[in-house]
């Protein structure tokens, strides 16, 4: 997440009234008042980049895990390392920030991955199901596995209505089943998918299914 920083030099000369606007010494004075307050917003923007769990690193992602209540230490003393506990980071201000619907889920669960193209259904028999598009990685299976203070089953720390199963899919991003165009026979819906075997290509993998 990046913060846009504010020129101050630009904005005084903005809001100058219109008998200096060209008054060339005056305008030079103000840039140059504009150092300081262009250097204090470049700190500030520093601290903010410094404490987003997105970019942030060693102690500053353990002051991101502890506003949020989460170690990067857990109950059987292994210590994650940081891409690892990022991804915990991120898991648990999802589930902080959701009161269980599903368009909060949905958000969540694209916030966590980092990922706007995932689908969510409700697969009935108290279980929802979200695809998503793309591998994950290995930090990431092993993060959203973890099991929450309050649900002994791993992947409790994951956002969801009460009593609610989640099952993820994951698919490759190359080489995955796909339909091909009906207007262009041959080229897949979507890049990087294969459809079924023949003499020259072998049928596209299948969605990997996680179950949570």
């Amino acid at each position: 997440m990046s913060i846009p920083a504010i020129s101050h030099g630009p904005q005084m000369i903005l809001r100058l009234a219109s008998q200096y606007v060209d008054k060339t010494k005056f305008r030079a004075f103000l840039n140059d008042m504009a150092v300081v307050p262009d250097n204090l917003e470049a700190a500030f923007a520093a601290i903010g980049m410094s404490l987003d769990p997105t970019a942030a690193e060693g102690q500053q992602l353990d002051i991101c895990g502890s506003l949020v209540g989460v170690s990067r230490t857990l109950p059987n003393g292994d210590v994650l390392a940081d891409a690892k506990y990022r991804v915990l980071v991120m898991v648990k201000i999802a589930r902080n920030s959701c009161k269980g619907t599903a368009p909060e889920l949905l958000a969540a669960l694209r916030y966590i991955f980092s990922n706007p193209d995932i689908e969510l259904d409700d697969s009935g028999g108290m279980a929802m199901h979200a695809q998503i598009n793309r591998s994950l990685t290995s930090d990431e299976k092993s993060a959203v596995a973890i099991a929450s203070g309050d649900s002994l089953t791993p992947g409790g720390i994951l956002p969801r209505p009460s009593g609610v199963r989640l099952v993820l899919s994951e698919r490759s991003s190359v080489n995955f089943f796909c339909f091909s165009d009906v207007s262009a026979p041959g080229t897949p819906l979507i890049a990087g998918g294969i459809g079924f075997s023949d003499i020259a290509t072998p049928t596209g993998t299948w969605a990997g299914v996680i179950t949570i």
